[in-house]
C-alpha cells in the first residue's frame, strides 16, 4: 500500500507540474520567455526529481501521504478555476512586466488576488509532505519566495495600469494569497 500511495503522489505531481507547462504555453502570453521564467523551470524540473527521490528513499504514513495527494488535488482544482476566470484578462508570463488586458475578479480572484500563486504553494507544500522529510520543504520556501516577488512585482505593474483605479479597490477587498478575514 505504500508503495501505491507513494506512486500517486509522485505521478500526480508530475501530471500537475505538465498543467503549469500546458499553462505557460496556451494561457498567459509573453513576446520573450522572461529569464527568471527560465530558471524557475529548471528548479521545477530539479524539484520534482528530488521529490521523487525522497518519496521512493523515505517511508511515509499513509495518512501524511493522503493528505499530501488531497493538498496536491486541491491547489490542482484551484489553479483549474484560476484559468477558467482569467481567460477574458489575457494574463502575461511572470516577470514579463506586460499589462495583462483586463482584471480578473471572479472565481477565486473574488477571495485573493494571486490564485495561481496560492496554488502552486499549497501543491509544492503537499509533495514536500508527501516525502516524509523535513528537508524538502527548503525548495518549498524558496518557491513561495519566488511567488511573493513575483505577485509583488505585478501588483506593481497593476498599479499603472490604466485600470487601476479599479485594481486599488479590488486590493482593498481581497486578500494577498489568502483570503482577507474580516
Amino acid at each position: 500500500m505504500p508503495f501505491f500511495l507513494d506512486t500517486v503522489v509522485t505521478l500526480s505531481g508530475f501530471a500537475i507540474v505538465a498543467m503549469y507547462w500546458w499553462s505557460m504555453k496556451k494561457h498567459f502570453s509573453t513576446a520573450e520567455t522572461p529569464r527568471e521564467v527560465k530558471v524557475l523551470s529548471v528548479f521545477v524540473v530539479l524539484t520534482a526529481f528530488w521529490f521523487t527521490w525522497s518519496i521512493l528513499t523515505a517511508t511515509q504514513g499513509a495518512a501524511q501521504t493522503i493528505l499530501a495527494w488531497m493538498l496536491q488535488l486541491a491547489s490542482a482544482a484551484l489553479f483549474v478555476c484560476a484559468i477558467r476566470a482569467s481567460k477574458a484578462a489575457r494574463l502575461t508570463y511572470v516577470f514579463d512586466g506586460g499589462l495583462p488586458q483586463g482584471l480578473a475578479t471572479e472565481g477565486p480572484y473574488r477571495y485573493v488576488r494571486h490564485p495561481f500563486y496560492t496554488s502552486y504553494i499549497a501543491f509544492w507544500s503537499g509533495w514536500a509532505l508527501g516525502t516524509g522529510t523535513i528537508w524538502s520543504f527548503i525548495p518549498v520556501l524558496c518557491l513561495a519566495a519566488f511567488y511573493v516577488r513575483a505577485a509583488g512585482q505585478e501588483e506593481r505593474v497593476l498599479m499603472s495600469a490604466p485600470f487601476s483605479q479599479a485594481y486599488r479597490e479590488y486590493r482593498d477587498r481581497t486578500g494577498f494569497m489568502l483570503p482577507k478575514i474580516g
